[in-house]
């Protein structure tokens, strides 16, 4: 039998600077040019005094489709409990006030919270270095394929997409 469980995604997303801004995403086994997914991640609100930054947490409905930012996705689960998981993130801890807490630390966090549950997700690639190291090697790869900088002939419609469950980009 074949599964229908939704998927999820590490994602990476421009930002100014050297960093991406880090996400979890979560979509349809089977995507089509309109599926919908979510988007959890938590993001920079500056405050009103100069220099102070709040973090917010935002679970949002969004199109799983190519975006002008998001630059990659590393799959990396299979969700059994979506409803569970929405829980979970909800409750993973924001940090405030640390300046050298980031997105990245709320992604990793959020994996550690559900590799602890054991109930929520499927199939699944856990090990939070071997995922990190992933998702950075994937977008240097493509940065070095030219992917982002409009050399080359690639599909933009198209998320460049790493499954580590197979092993093999997607």
């Amino acid at each position: 039998m074949v599964s229908g469980k939704q998927r999820l995604y590490i994602a990476l997303y421009a930002k100014s600077g050297t960093n991406y801004h880090w996400a979890l995403l979560v979509g349809p086994k089977e995507e089509a040019d309109n599926s919908q997914g979510k988007r959890y991640h938590v993001r920079e609100e500056f405050g009103h005094v100069a220099g102070q930054v709040r973090w917010d947490y935002q679970g949002l409905e969004i199109q799983m489709g190519q975006t002008p930012l998001l630059l990659i996705r590393i799959l990396f689960a299979k969700v059994k409990k979506p409803d569970r998981l929405e829980q979970l993130l909800s409750r993973v801890v924001v940090v405030q006030d640390d300046p050298n807490w980031r997105c990245r630390h709320w992604v990793r966090d959020g994996v550690l919270a559900l590799k602890s549950d054991g109930k929520t997700l499927g199939t699944a690639q856990l090990d939070w270095d071997y995922l990190e190291s992933m998702a950075n090697w994937f977008v240097e790869l493509k940065k070095s394929q030219h992917r982002f900088d409009g050399q080359g002939n690639w599909d933009m419609t198209k998320v460049p997409t790493y499954d580590v469950l197979e092993g093999r980009e997607t």
